[in-house]
């Protein structure tokens, strides 16, 4: 009896969310429109480099028919018209990015070594990537949201921005997080909200939601995150892009704050 009583209350609720759903998602609009104002919409992508894939972009490096400098060129303007809509860059090495590029044309232009050896030994040479601010980025900011650490930076490349770079990747930003990213929200006294490039008045997720809201916006090609209750899987399934989780012990958090394994 008790059963069956619990059931058909269960049902009634059920039955009374789903009538209401629409005036409570109504309500709800109209209380964000209150405390976060108006939304704004991201400038458009006008640069079709922003549309290709990593792995094209690789290959129209090696192949010199797109120049690294080029490409970067248009990641960093990308980047800096939709950090003031989002709020994601914490630190950027725009200008050492670049030096960067031209040095990877360089050395293309040389012909010391061929595409194949290069495909094979370095297959991201001359990619532009970002990463979360908690993973240790050389010389960048790596305060983890906390108001303690707001000047600290990282004395050297965590193992994943490390790998990355092994592979030819150039590193652009570090990007926001929560307090000791746990939270949800990606949002700090450091470094304020982090907002979704859909729709700035909402939430971009966490705890890797800078790296979820620079690469929506077209302002990073790929990034690097990490994640123990969902802190990439979620502003991945936020933002509508992809995110992975590497299983436990795969890659190395060495120099990542906080301490993961």
């Amino acid at each position: 009896m008790a059963v069956t009583v619990a059931r058909i209350c269960a049902d009634i609720i059920r039955i009374l969310v789903t009538l209401t759903r629409p005036l409570s998602d109504y309500v709800l609009a109209i209380l964000y429109r209150l405390f976060m104002g108006e939304t704004k919409k991201l400038p458009p992508i006008d640069n079709k480099i922003l549309l290709l894939s990593a792995t094209e972009l690789a290959e129209k490096i090696r192949k010199r028919q797109l120049s690294c400098e080029e490409i970067m060129k248009a990641y960093v303007e990308r980047s800096r018209q939709v950090h003031p809509y989002i709020n994601a860059v914490v630190d950027e090495r725009y200008e050492d990015a670049l030096n960067d590029a031209r040095n990877v044309d360089r050395f293309l232009a040389s012909g010391v070594k061929s595409e194949e050896d290069i495909a094979r030994d370095t297959p991201l040479l001359g990619i532009p990537f970002t990463c979360k601010e908690a993973i240790g980025v050389k010389g960048m900011k790596q305060s983890c949201g906390l108001v303690r650490y707001k000047d600290h930076l990282a004395v050297e490349d965590s193992d994943p921005p490390a790998l990355y770079r092994k592979a030819g990747g150039i590193p652009v930003t570090v990007t926001d997080v929560p307090e000791l990213c746990m939270w949800w929200e990606s949002s700090s006294h450091v470094n304020g909200l982090t907002k979704s490039p859909f729709d700035v008045t909402r939430t971009v997720g966490g705890s890797s939601g800078g790296e979820g809201a620079i690469i929506t916006s077209g302002g990073a090609l790929f990034g690097i995150g990490s994640d123990m209750a969902g802190s990439i899987r979620t502003p991945s399934a936020f933002c509508g892009i992809y995110g992975h989780k590497p299983s436990r012990g795969v890659i190395s958090n060495r120099e990542a704050f906080p301490f993961e394994q």
